[in-house]
């Protein structure tokens, strides 16, 4: 017969467990964000980009857009790209 965990017992552990999975997930999406470094070079992340995991695009993004400026749009405008301008980090 299978042993039973007392709720006393289990909400605690999960608190711990889910503590445990971010602490993993962060560490993880900072590996990509040095392998996506290491291999991602301007020209082939623009060929590349729609190939790439999303996982990927993010820790790319992370690492080399520091903000975006969105300017105003104007009453009842929908989206329109063009008024977003991106802010990279400059290469060193």
């Amino acid at each position: 017969m299978p042993r039973r965990i007392s709720p006393k017992d289990y909400f605690p552990t999960m608190e711990e467990l889910r503590e445990q999975e971010e602490a993993l997930l962060k560490g993880r999406n900072d590996h990509l964000v040095a392998t996506a470094n290491a291999h991602a070079r301007p020209a082939d992340v623009r060929a590349e980009w729609d190939d790439y995991s999303l996982a990927r695009q993010r820790a790319i993004i992370k690492e080399h857009l520091i903000a975006v400026v969105v300017h105003p749009a104007g009453r009842g405008r929908r989206f329109d790209p063009d008024l977003l301008d991106p802010v990279w980090r400059e290469e060193t």
